[in-house]
């Protein structure tokens, strides 16, 4: 039996999981699903790991009980495409802020095919090197018998988010008071002076961290500053868009500014701040872009038309031919050596390739199994895996020939969902209805080691290398950590103390943290052993976050009631 968004959202077959390396789901703007509550409350699962960069699945359901349930899920994604995915549905929330600055710091440092780049002096790179070391700002900080800060707090008035560069070496955070702060996570001491931005809509590092974007909502512009100094770098970029995202190219020599009302899409120099270019015109409202994962091109796609278009991003110039996205379809995202894109229609349960230099579709329809389809490349590229949560089959396709690779999997469970491990090697499994996780052989299609089982309404991630899977049911906020060669259950089961937890691996796979939104209830947890790490962190709080540092040695804690920002040490925990 074929089940309806709705039926899916009640048994939360949509409301909580991601799948890395994927698409996202589209559901339009039906409210009334958003508005049966808690669409949080079962999750199968699909997690996303700091290294996941190619995508993943996400609910578009227009509304603030959404909005909520897709940030519990991927506040603390490392994977830029995923966060401007979350501000095509929700540009104005609550969240959309802190998105916006995270998917800023994040893009991947590849090489684009874009001539110009920022490149600093000798001088200004020696600054940028020893500007997280600067001890001047407001802090206080706890230390352990290592003189090694344990405890870091930071105060930034009205701060409604903070988020770290790419090596972990400093964070920035900004205010409704349109400030914007750089920190020093070794000292908790505020780095240069700080930026005075206007109201700002964003504030996010460039991929090698030597500046600062911030966006301004109410004078719409763009404007880059000097990390260590906060100076302003290269003139004011006049997006003229009220409801923008904003994106680096993966080398950081451009900026994509896109607006979600009009449809227009501006490429801009980061060194100079000049436009690079004509405007382009995407071809709808609802308008969504990002770059490729080399930074060669740029895909434009719009829920209202389901015009998909794609662009050079040297020239700003369209390439091959528009792409036609089906029904209600999924957004499509970039095969991870820019060669191909990838769709699904969901009411039709196909996914479709294209080339990305043509915009024709490549072989044949890869049929998923059912409606509510999802679909998602493997790390390489060379394989892709769709799924239906209307039935457990799951079924792996040879991304050069459209043929099916081996047999087709069968998840033992409707409300189930898969993705790719790490490597690409294997496949996870999880259904939301029965609990039971499965792995799978992606050459041979055959299972491998023995069914997990947890609980109903579970979700389940890989840790960053791939060796083990944590498990978090919504029902009861416990968590199970299981080995993923053999499929058992590694150390002792974890409670987070709260229903709907989020959890997510440290970079290193050690540590799990654990948290809830709205609850302010954080705990950090040994891997193996399931003990807790320190003492439960509990701040009184209607939106604190938690997130780890990128190295994995450290946990951030924003807290806008309090106007705190905190670091704690994931050796010893809070304490």
């Amino acid at each position: 039996m074929t089940a309806t968004p709705r039926e899916v959202a009640r048994r939360g077959g949509v409301g909580r999981w991601l799948a890395p390396l994927g698409l996202a789901l589209l559901l339009g703007s039906d409210a009334a699903i958003a508005s049966e509550s808690p669409l949080r409350a079962s999750a199968p699962l699909v997690g996303m790991d700091p290294d996941m960069t190619q995508g993943s699945v996400v609910l578009l359901a227009q509304s603030d009980a959404a909005e909520d349930t897709l940030w519990g899920i991927i506040g603390d994604s490392q994977d830029p495409e995923l966060l401007q995915k979350f501000l095509v549905l929700h540009p104005d929330g609550a969240h959309a802020a802190e998105a916006r600055a995270r998917m800023l710091a994040l893009t991947p440092k590849t090489k684009t095919a874009a001539p110009s780049k920022v490149t600093p002096s000798p001088q200004q790179a020696q600054a940028a090197a020893s500007a997280c070391r600067q001890p001047d700002g407001a802090s206080h900080a706890t230390r352990s018998s290592a003189d090694q800060p344990v405890h870091l707090v930071m105060q930034h008035p009205g701060v409604s988010n903070a988020t770290f560069n790419a090596s972990g070496s400093c964070i920035v955070s900004s205010s409704t008071d349109g400030t914007v702060k750089v920190w020093d996570t070794a000292t908790g001491q505020q780095v240069g002076r700080t930026i005075q931005a206007g109201a700002i809509g964003l504030a996010g590092f460039s991929p090698d961290g030597l500046h600062i974007l911030t966006w301004s909502s109410d004078t719409l512009a763009i404007r880059l500053w000097d990390t260590a100094t906060g100076r302003q770098v290269g003139q004011t970029m006049p997006a003229r868009a009220a409801n923008a995202n904003f994106q680096f190219s993966p080398d950081g020599s451009r900026i994509l500014s896109v607006s979600y009302d009009t449809g227009s899409i501006k490429l801009w120099d980061a060194g100079t701040g000049e436009q690079v270019g004509q405007t382009m015109q995407a071809g709808g409202t609802s308008a969504y872009a990002f770059f490729s994962p080399d930074g060669s091109r740029m895909l434009s796609y719009f829920q209202d038309t389901g015009t998909a278009k794609i662009w050079g991003t040297a020239t700003g110039q369209q390439v091959g031919k528009d792409i036609k996205l089906e029904g209600i379809f999924f957004s499509p995202s970039f095969s991870p050596n820019s060669s191909r894109i990838l769709s699904v229609d969901y009411d039709a349960g196909t996914a479709k390739l294209w080339d990305a230099g043509t915009g024709l579709q490549v072989g044949k329809d890869m049929p998923a199994g059912g409606r509510s389809g999802y679909a998602h490349f493997s790390p390489d590229g060379t394989r892709i895996l769709t799924g239906s949560p209307d039935t457990d089959a799951i079924k792996v396709w040879d991304t050069a020939t459209g043929q099916q690779v081996g047999r087709t999997m069968e998840a033992g469970g409707t409300g189930a969902y898969a993705f790719f491990s790490p490597d690409g090697s294997c496949i996870l499994s999880w259904s939301s209805d029965t609990g039971a996780g499965k792995l799978w052989n992606v050459a041979t299609g055959q299972q491998v080691g023995q069914t997990m089982q947890g609980e109903t309404s579970d979700y389940a991630k890989f840790s960053l290398n791939g060796s083990r899977i944590v498990s978090v049911s919504n029902h009861t906020g416990r968590l199970r950590v299981w080995d993923a060669a053999t499929g058992l259950q590694v150390g002792k089961t974890m409670d987070a103390g709260v229903e709907n937890a989020d959890a997510s691996f440290s970079s290193d796979g050690s540590r799990i943290l654990s948290w809830r939104f709205y609850s302010g209830t954080v705990k950090l947890w040994d891997t193996d052993s399931g003990q807790q790490v320190g003492n439960t962190m509990q701040r009184e709080a209607t939106n604190a976050d938690a997130s780890f540092s990128p190295d994995g040695t450290r946990i951030l804690l924003v807290n806008p009631d309090t106007s705190t920002i905190e670091l704690w040490d994931t050796n010893t925990g809070p304490q």
